[in-house]
């Protein structure tokens, strides 16, 4: 069954497969206690194609993480300002040819050791990546496509890799946020990126590691893109503001929750506590930031 849009570019209808998917995982996160947005829900619903069990697992390490961190207690902008002065912030970048939100990070500039020893750096990069996360999936069409992820890695040597780090973070991104990572382009890779992705290789599942392509140059993985879009980083001019690119999106975040719950309130509603089924849309927690 095809994508049926409804009014508003962003919003589009679930398909009756994916419909299927979302009352099984209402019903499991109900069973144990657990309710989200109804969005959060999708999300989960959709990455985890309806299975309830794995998507319950990925909202309780997500909200093991809000809590650890006290995310809820940092704005996005001094978070983005606090990790950006010290450890360089992930930036974004014009879609790919294939309609994917683009993110890309200089790991040359990475300093792992931050990420270890200041906490209030760890807060703000959680604090980011949820930000920007949900930013890429403000909607179904960006949840069903999923992200591409471009590493540029001409200036990465030892001191920018630690495998505790790296295997938090891959909990983050392949277990716990339900977002897509659809594709990982690796940029000007130096002779250790072997050694790198053998140590990778220990906990990166299989699926991820056959969607990692290597590019010897940035222009040849620049060709992914218009080229109105490239970024400084890969050879073109196109630079954007990431703060002002989440809260435009979060905006749209807001239109699709509302936009879920008109549609699709009443039809979950019955799978949950009465008292606790949202009747009508509720106040989103992705607010403007500037």
């Amino acid at each position: 069954m095809g994508v049926r849009r409804v009014e508003g570019e962003n919003n589009v209808l679930l398909t009756d497969e994916e419909q299927t998917w979302v009352k099984t995982v209402v019903r499991h996160l109900a069973q144990a206690g657990e309710q989200t947005e109804m969005l959060e829900t999708v999300q989960l619903s959709l990455l985890c194609k309806g299975d309830g069990k794995v998507a319950l697992k990925r909202l309780q390490k997500m909200n093991k993480w809000r809590t650890k961190y006290d995310l809820e207690s940092v704005s996005i902008h001094d978070a983005f300002h606090y990790s950006n002065e010290r450890n360089q912030q992930c930036q974004v970048m014009g879609k790919d040819k294939e309609g994917r939100e683009t993110y890309y990070y200089d790991y040359g500039q990475f300093n792992p050791s931050l990420m270890k020893n200041d906490k209030k750096q760890k807060q703000a990069f959680m604090r980011m990546a949820f930000a920007m996360n949900d930013a890429a999936t403000c909607d179904l069409e960006k949840i069903r496509k999923g992200i591409t992820f471009v590493a540029l890695l001409r200036d990465l040597s030892s001191k920018n890799v630690d495998i505790f780090v790296e295997k938090e973070m891959a909990e983050f991104y392949q277990d716990g946020y339900p977002m897509k990572l659809s594709s990982v382009c690796m940029v000007e890779p130096p002779a250790m990126i072997r050694g790198v992705m053998n140590l990778l290789s220990m906990f990166l599942k299989k699926k991820l590691r056959e969607r990692i392509q290597m590019f010897k140059t940035k222009e040849e993985c620049a060709s992914q893109w218009e080229s109105d879009v490239v970024c400084p980083a890969l050879g073109g001019e196109t630079e954007m503001n990431v703060l002002e690119w989440i809260n435009e999106n979060n905006k749209v975040r807001a239109e699709t929750e509302a936009s879920l719950l008109q549609q699709y309130g009443a039809n979950f509603a019955y799978l949950l506590d009465p008292e606790s089924a949202p009747a009508t849309p509720s106040p989103t927690k992705h607010t403007t930031i500037l």
